[in-house]
Formats: C-alpha cells, sequence, structure tokens
C-alpha cells in the first residue's frame, strides 16, 4: 500500500496534489483546518481511500500530536512506500514588518516553517528503520530567492523551509534507510 500524507489540502495546490495521487492501492491523508467536500465526494464515487485529519498548523504541538496520531494507525506491515508532503503555507500578514504584531509574525512562521520541521523530525524518527520507499517533499516558494516588499515573513519562512530542506538531504544521504 502506498501511503500519502498532505497538510493543506483543502483547497489550492494541496487539493490538485491530494486529488492526483487518490487511487488503488493508496491511501491519502489530509492535515487541515477545513475539509475539502468536493474532493470528499469524489473520493467516495470512485472508492478510493481519503481521510481529512481537522489540524492547526499554527500550533505546532497541537499539530505535531495531530500527526503522531496519524502515523500510530498506519499498518508498518502494509507500507509499500510513505510520503509526506509539507504543502500547508500562509502568506499572512501582507505589510511591512514594522506593522505585523508578534502572534501574526508567529503564526506565519509556524505554519511554513516550525511544523513542517517538526512534521519532518517526528516522519523521519518514526520511520528511520523501515525499508519501504520514503519522501518527503516540502513545497517551498520562488519567493524564498527573491525579496517582495510586504511578504517578510513569508519569505524568510519558505527561506528558511527550503534550506531546512537541504540539511536534511546531506542528513538523510548516509542513512541506512533514508
Amino acid at each position: 500500500m502506498h501511503y500519502y500524507i498532505i497538510t493543506g489540502a483543502s483547497r489550492g495546490l494541496g487539493e490538485a496534489i491530494a486529488k492526483k495521487l487518490l487511487g488503488e492501492n493508496k491511501v491519502v491523508y489530509c492535515l487541515s483546518r477545513t475539509p475539502c467536500h468536493h474532493l470528499i465526494a469524489f473520493s467516495e464515487a470512485q472508492g478510493y481511500a481519503l481521510e481529512y485529519i481537522p489540524c492547526d498548523l499554527s500550533s505546532v504541538a497541537g499539530a505535531n500530536n495531530a500527526l503522531l496520531g496519524l502515523l500510530n494507525t498506519i499498518p508498518v506491515q502494509q507500507i509499500e512506500s510513505i510520503t509526506l508532503i509539507n504543502n500547508a503555507a500562509t502568506i499572512e500578514p501582507i505589510r511591512a514588518i514594522q506593522e505585523c504584531d508578534a502572534d501574526a509574525i508567529a503564526s506565519t512562521f509556524n505554519i511554513n516553517l516550525v511544523s513542517p520541521v517538526a512534521y519532518t523530525s517526528t516522519f523521519i524518527r518514526t520511520f528511520q528503520g523501515l525499508k519501504a520507499a520514503k519522501k518527503i517533499v516540502n513545497i517551498s516558494s520562488t519567493g524564498s530567492q527573491r525579496a517582495y516588499a510586504g511578504l517578510s515573513c513569508y519569505i524568510a519562512s519558505k527561506a528558511g523551509l527550503s534550506q531546512f530542506t537541504r540539511v536534511i538531504q546531506e542528513e538523510q544521504r548516509n542513512e541506512k534507510f533514508p
């Protein structure tokens, strides 16, 4: 069985990725604040396995507990491959940094960077001894390499995610089951 875990799959790119991954011998888990009802209806009509798990990535501990709960339900002996797709993101706040309050800044970094880092850590720790194919896909942005006024939090968090992904690639290079 092929398992896919996608954050932010209630609309946009995450919804499109989830729909593309649905199929026979696959289970797609979507972690998001809200479910995508037409994607659920589509998967049910086709007989595909899709499950939405309510999750707010701005609350890192709560989000990580939701992931741990999910990972503990997956029968390890059935895993042919497992993929974590860190897609969820927020572009807010869209204004100059001096106009951003601390809560908005923290929320952006939690959603765009801290939760994906925590998810990656949990995923690797959980499956480090698993011989099956494992992948982590971190969705970044062209903004991670360019500067746009009013998007300091978004760009900094996405740049951090891009560099984090490079570091994880290096860390996993010599692992027995990367």
